[in-house]
């Protein structure tokens, strides 16, 4: 807007209507000879389009201190803003994937408490344990672009069905709660004294 259209304008062309009350504030603040610093707001453009600024406004005092006008800079933050909004975005994303990761925990300890009745007699393959659960699992992995690895696993004393239905879940809660990227698992085994921890 040019100097010659804006002369004689009340200042309300600038301001969208749904900000109008925000002008008696500041002008009460400016009688009071307070300045405005980074006042963050809206304005209108020529186009009519909106436009995001930070407004600094100081009072104008003639030399005997009388409060005759007002200056006021209004600078483009619409970029800032923009990326505050990115921001917030990307902070909930990361909230929405740490409750997956705690739900995962959660799912994870569940199937990992193996009640003391159900300690089996025999011993089992691991590794073949995991070979079926694999391909009970096939199309869940294909689908999601998984890729499970796994080291030698041991022959331990456990029910089959127990240990196959504890793998079921934890791939399956990885990949379910694995986020965007395809999910990696990998499987290993390790001998700690009497006792095998996956």
């Amino acid at each position: 807007m040019t100097a010659e259209e804006a002369v004689g304008q009340s200042i309300a062309i600038l301001i969208p209507p749904d900000r109008l009350a925000e002008e008696p504030k500041i002008l009460d603040r400016l009688k009071r000879g307070e300045r405005v610093e980074s006042f963050e707001t809206l304005r209108v453009r020529k186009d009519g389009s909106i436009v995001n600024v930070s407004l600094a406004i100081s009072p104008v005092k003639t030399f005997d201190g009388r409060i005759v006008g007002a200056s006021k800079v209004a600078r483009d933050i619409t970029e800032k803003v923009r990326q505050d909004e990115a921001l917030r975005e990307a902070n909930a994303a990361l909230q929405r994937a740490n409750a997956d990761l705690q739900q995962f925990a959660y799912s994870a300890s569940h199937d990992l408490q193996v009640d003391d009745e159900s300690w089996p007699i025999g011993e089992i393959d691991a590794g073949e344990v995991l070979k079926k659960t694999l391909l009970n699992l096939e199309v869940t992995i294909k689908d999601s672009g998984a890729s499970v690895t796994s080291t030698r696993l041991p022959r331990i004393r456990m029910h089959e069905f127990e240990l196959g239905q504890v793998l079921q879940n934890l791939i399956g809660n990885a990949i379910t709660y694995g986020g965007e990227m395809p999910p990696r698992v990998a499987i290993a085994a390790e001998r700690q004294g009497e006792q095998w921890i996956f």
